[in-house]
């Protein structure tokens, strides 16, 4: 799952990881939007995605087939 990225500053008030409001759990700090850098050639139109039936649901997410 690649999280969306808004085009604003809300939440990320600067460089120290501390003020970046992103906390990650599990005592491992927070995330600053510049942190995430996503290769171009790893992201997908999703107007090229065909979702199938769900196959399978857990507690945090539904799983479909698709392509």
């Amino acid at each position: 799952v690649i999280p969306e990225i808004s085009g604003d500053r809300d939440g990320f008030a600067g460089e120290d990881a501390s003020e970046c409001g992103i906390d990650l759990g599990l005592g491992r700090g927070q995330l600053c939007r510049d942190d995430l850098k996503i290769e171009q050639r790893w992201l997908i139109d999703p107007n090229q995605l065909l979702l199938g039936p769900k196959i399978g649901e857990g507690g945090h997410a539904k799983v479909y087939e698709g392509l």
